[in-house]
Order: C-alpha cells, then structure tokens, then sequence
C-alpha cells in the first residue's frame, strides 16, 4: 500500500482543523458561561488536538506498520473517538447557528424580536454534551465491555447419532484478539468460564492475535490452563495471518508465521492448517 500524498493529507488537516475551530470556539463559549476556565480548556482541548492529529500522520504514513506497534489500537481509538465526539458536537452547533439565522431573519426582515438567547445556550448545552457523550461511552465499551463474556449453550439433535456420541459437549471459542488486552484479571474469567463448561472438545475458531504472532506471549500461561478432554483445537482467522502489518522482508512474514506456530505448542493447542482431524 502507498503512502497518501501530501496533497490528499493536508486537505484533510484542513478540513479537520475547520472542525475543531468551529468545535472550539463554541464550547469555550459554554465554558465561559458556566463558570470554567477557558485557559484551561483551551490547554486541554488543542492539547488532545495535536495529539490526535499526530497519531492520524503516523498512522496515514506508516499504514500496517503502526497497526502492529504496542497500544496502536488504542492510540488510534483515540483520535477515532475525539473525531466522532466532534463530529456529534459540530452536527448540534450547525443546528444551533441555523435556528440563530432564522431569529436573525425574524428579528430584522419580519420585525419580530429575536428569542435566542436562552435557546442558544440550550443547544450549547446539548452540544457539549454530545461531545461528552460518545467520548466517554466509547472508551468504557473499549476498555471494559471486552470482558463481558457470555455463554451461549445450543442442542443440536442429530439423528442416528452413535450413542457413545450422545451428550458430546463442544465449546466454540473465537476472536481472542491478545493484542487488544489492558487487564489480565478478567481474562481469567473467561478462562474459568470454559472450563467449567467441562467440554469434551474445544474448537477455537480464529484471530488469536490482532496483527502479530508475539501478542499472545504475555498470555499463554494463562490460556495454556484452558483444558478438554479430547483437547483443543484451533484454526487461523484473518487476523492471524499477519496480512495487517507492512512487512520489510519475506523471511520476517515467514518468521511470524513460525512464531505463531510455536506459540500453539506452547499453549498446547492443536493447530490445524488446512487439515481435518479424528
């Protein structure tokens, strides 16, 4: 993939930037209006602003390369979320500046006076808090919902089953995903919830990782304790094949792939590669 040109990225900047003055200057409005300081939401405000335009240049110039870096999900959740909450923000302040044009209109071609001032400040309100609002719900599902595991159980009859195959119990597991962990404690809850299930076969059904075969290394311990009586057995989703990240050389995609491999036997799984089992 080619980098983006200077061109395509300094009319985005542009656009962006358009936003979060117009953003800006209406919320320092508000804030000066209930009280705050603006110096210091001006502070934090741009401060979050550099950050995230800088987090949009690294990962625009460096493409899969970034994706692969430590944290880079949440770096780049970052700046995604502070868009979208000014996005939200910008939607409710057009509305604002809209009905401001119609009391304007009203006021000076109709005659009729102006009542603006308290639905003005109404709106910046809702703005503000729109702003608020999918900033602080993103990141909680970010950082937390991940570990809100569920189990679903399903019977699925099958006629002329062998009797000694009545009662078979198969977990199916997917999309661990070890690159986006920030806790270690509540993995280990879903570990016991599998284990509990006391399967007789566990089938791990894709993307361990996120971009790289070393994410899971600070894990296999942990996972290495997940058990079935006839074992468990994994397979390789898209995100496991290292296609998410710009590789220098042919021997390094290769080297990952062999990391991967390995990290099966060390967790004790059964890595199928286009390949069936009895």
């Amino acid at each position: 993939m080619r980098n983006p040109s200077v061109l395509f990225l300094a009319t985005v900047s542009l656009v962006l930037l358009l936003i979060d003055f117009y953003v800006f200057w209406a919320l320092r409005w508000w804030v000066i209006q209930n009280g705050m300081s603006s110096k210091t939401f001006a502070r934090v405000y741009w401060s979050m602003t550099v950050v995230a335009l800088v987090i949009f240049y690294v990962s625009a110039y460096y493409g899969r390369n970034f994706a692969g870096q430590p944290y880079s999900a949440y770096l780049g959740a970052f700046a995604f979320i502070l868009l979208v909450s000014k996005l939200f923000c910008a939607v409710f302040l057009l509305i604002t500046d809209f009905v401001r044009v119609l009391g304007y209109i009203q006021e000076k071609v109709m005659s009729k006076p102006a009542y603006m001032s308290s639905r003005s400040k109404f709106l910046h309100s809702i703005a503000a808090g729109m702003a608020i609002l999918p900033f602080t719900t993103f990141w909680y599902g970010i950082l937390r919902n991940p570990y809100r595991y569920k189990l679903h159980k399903i019977k699925i009859p099958i006629s002329n089953l062998p009797s000694g195959l009545d009662g078979f119990k198969i977990v199916q597991v997917s999309d661990i995903h070890s690159g986006s962990f920030t806790f270690k404690e509540p993995i280990q809850n879903g570990i016991d919830m599998i284990n509990q299930c006391q399967a007789d076969v566990i089938c791990f059904t894709g993307d361990l990782v996120n971009t790289v075969a070393n994410e899971i290394e600070p894990y296999i311990d942990m996972f290495k304790s997940i058990k079935a009586k006839h074992g468990v057995y994994s397979i390789m989703g898209n995100h496991d094949y290292g296609d998410y990240k710009r590789w220098d050389t042919p021997e390094e995609r290769q080297a990952n792939a062999e990391l991967f491999i390995d990290q099966h036997r060390k967790l004790g799984w059964k890595l199928l590669l286009n390949e069936n089992r009895l």
